[in-house]
C-alpha cells in the first residue's frame, strides 16, 4: 500500500480543494478506493500507488486552479483518458507554460522537491539543476502555494577582488546573481519578473544577506552551493521556517574555495543525507543539456582528477 502526504499552504484555497462538507475528498475516496485523512492543510493519502498518484494530480490541479472541482468523476475520466492515470512527473507548469523535463534525474529531482522540505541537486554542470529549481519555485509562487521566493548565491571572488571592481555594491555583485535573474525572466518574462521583484515576492540576494532571518511560507534556493563554507551552510540551513521549502544546488568539482576542507556543500551532504525529510539527487554527464561537447569536457576533467 502506498502512502503520500500532501501539504497545501494557502488556507484560502482549502475550501475549494476539499469541497462543501469534504465532498471532493469523499468522492475521491469512493471512486479511487483510497483513504484520505485531512489534518488542517495536510492530507494523508493511502491506497494503490496508481490511484494515489491520480488523486494527487487531481488535488494539485484543483489547488493550482488548473482543474475544476465541479465533477470529480468527470475529472478522473478525462485525466485517465489523457494519460492513463499517471501523474505528469515530466512537466513543470508555470502560468500555462509547460517546462519539459528530459532526463530521469531531472524527473527525480522534481519529485524530490515536491516531497521533501530540504532538497539537494548536485553534480554535473549544465544538467539543469538551477533552471529546474527556479521553475519549480516559480510554479509554487504563481499558484499561490508560497508567498515569496528567495534565491541566493555565495559571492566568491574566483580570482578577482570585489573591492577593485567598479561601481557600488549592487553593481559589484550583479554578475554573480545575473544567471538566476536570467533563468527566471526566461520562464515568466522580464516584465513579470520585474513586477514580482518590486513587490518583494521574488528576492535575489547574496548569501550573506540571509543572516539573522527566518524564512516562512517561502521557497528558498541556494545556488552554486559548492562555494559555501561550512559555517555559511549552517547559517543558511537554519533559516528554514514554517511552510517553506529549501533547495540547494551545486557541483562539488567546480568549487572556487581556496581550502576544500571548508566545503559547506560536502559537509552538509555528509551530515544530512540520511534524514527522512531530506532528498538528494546526483546528476551525471548523461544529464548535461548543453552542447554535446560539454559532456566530453566534463568527463575528460573527471578522468584527469582521478589520476
Amino acid at each position: 500500500m502506498e502512502q503520500r502526504f500532501l501539504e497545501f499552504n494557502d488556507n484560502r484555497r482549502l475550501a475549494e480543494l476539499y469541497g462543501v462538507g469534504r465532498k471532493n475528498l469523499s468522492d475521491l475516496e469512493k471512486l479511487l478506493a483510497i483513504d484520505i485523512i485531512d489534518r488542517g492543510n495536510i492530507l494523508k493519502l493511502s491506497g494503490d500507488k496508481k490511484n494515489i498518484m491520480l488523486a494527487e494530480k487531481i488535488l494539485r490541479g484543483i489547488y493550482d486552479q488548473q482543474l475544476s472541482s465541479d465533477d470529480i468523476r468527470t475529472t478522473i475520466r478525462t485525466i485517465t483518458d489523457n494519460d492513463n492515470a499517471a501523474i505528469d512527473e515530466s512537466v513543470i507548469n508555470v502560468r500555462g507554460r509547460r517546462i519539459q523535463l528530459r532526463t530521469a534525474n531531472q524527473k527525480k529531482f522534481l519529485q524530490v522537491m515536491r516531497d521533501k522540505d530540504l532538497s539537494f541537486g548536485v553534480g554535473a554542470a549544465g544538467s539543469g539543476k538551477t533552471y529546474l529549481a527556479v521553475a519549480y519555485g516559480l510554479s509554487l509562487l504563481t499558484s499561490g502555494a508560497i508567498e515569496r521566493m528567495i534565491i541566493t548565491r555565495p559571492v566568491v571572488e574566483a580570482g578577482e577582488n570585489l573591492g577593485f571592481l567598479p561601481g557600488d555594491l549592487t553593481e559589484k555583485i550583479d554578475p554573480y546573481l545575473r544567471p538566476i535573474d536570467d533563468a527566471a525572466s526566461e520562464i515568466i518574462g522580464q516584465d513579470q519578473m520585474k513586477k514580482l521583484k518590486e513587490s518583494g515576492q521574488i528576492e535575489i540576494a547574496p548569501l550573506a544577506y540571509m543572516r539573522g532571518r527566518t524564512l516562512k511560507k517561502a521557497f528558498i534556493l541556494l545556488d552554486e552551493a559548492q562555494n559555501t563554507k561550512r559555517m555559511q551552510m549552517k547559517m543558511f540551513l537554519t533559516r528554514l521556517g514554517e511552510r517553506s521549502k529549501m533547495v540547494i544546488t551545486g557541483d562539488g568539482s567546480q568549487t572556487d574555495l581556496a581550502r576544500r576542507d571548508e566545503a559547506g556543500l560536502k559537509d552538509a551532504l555528509k551530515k544530512l543525507a540520511n534524514f527522512p525529510e531530506v532528498g538528494v539527487v546526483e546528476f551525471g554527464i548523461d544529464d548535461v543539456q548543453r552542447h554535446a561537447l560539454v559532456g566530453k569536457i566534463i568527463a575528460a576533467y573527471q578522468e584527469d582528477s582521478e589520476k
